[in-house]
């Protein structure tokens, strides 16, 4: 079930979730208050960042791992985070087309959570660019058909996709990137470190989201692609 402002989002038949979603006034206003941000590295965040890539997701525990979590260059791709509000875990992934759309992957993300698709959370979603091919919003739509459909209640805090994510004059993403502190609930956008801003790195946080074995055939349902890049590591700050 998705939930705008602990209310139900009821949708007409054919419409759109993502159009019903980013013309609700509190998401539009939290768009607003979230683009009006400057954008930081994740050095100047001060605090362990944990930074997936496409295709990737991880997860922090609430007051055990002091841990910003975090993605970007998200054009017609989309970030979403997802808090537990009963135990304060989030889990973050970076979702293109295929992945947004397989439940297998959907139920990968929300393994982290003890509750799976069964509690309640806030999601926040950022990415999905307006262009001619529609990626960004069938990629969007697929993240929020999934929520729509769960057992689990989804009160969206944030939903910067499309035309809320789309200059019109430029027609480029307004935000290619999120990053979000479950201590202080704060949102903001962010970029990896250069090489001369890096900190030492601790162990790998984030896993793929696919994963393609030697031997057997990729698993369709989670939109199989060529391999992924090797598993980042956290910055520790």
């Amino acid at each position: 079930m998705l939930l705008i402002d602990n209310k139900e989002l009821l949708l007409g038949p054919d419409e759109s979730v993502v159009l019903a979603a980013t013309s609700n006034t509190h998401v539009r206003e939290a768009n607003a208050a979230f683009l009006s941000r400057g954008d930081l590295t994740t050095r100047q965040l001060r605090k362990k960042c944990v930074h997936v890539l496409q295709n990737e997701t991880a997860s922090v525990e609430y007051q055990v791992d002091d841990a910003v979590v975090a993605s970007d260059d998200a054009t017609t791709c989309v970030i979403v985070v997802v808090v537990c509000q009963a135990t304060g875990v989030v889990s973050i992934a970076h979702l293109d087309e295929q992945t947004s759309k397989s439940d297998a992957c959907f139920r990968k993300l929300m393994s982290h959570h003890l509750g799976g698709r069964h509690c309640t959370y806030d999601a926040y979603v950022v990415g999905g660019m307006v262009e001619d091919t529609l990626v960004g919003l069938r990629t969007s739509s697929s993240l929020l058909d999934h929520m729509v459909k769960s057992p689990g209640r989804f009160n969206l805090r944030l939903c910067c996709v499309s035309s809320e994510n789309t200059c019109e004059r430029t027609g480029q993403p307004l935000a290619r990137s999120f990053a979000f502190d479950p201590l202080t609930q704060s949102t903001y956008h962010v970029s990896a470190p250069t090489s001369r801003e890096a900190g030492p790195a601790t162990a790998a946080a984030a896993v793929p989201l696919i994963q393609v074995c030697k031997g057997k055939r990729p698993n369709r349902d989670c939109g199989a692609v060529p391999p992924l890049l090797a598993t980042p590591a956290a910055d520790q700050r």
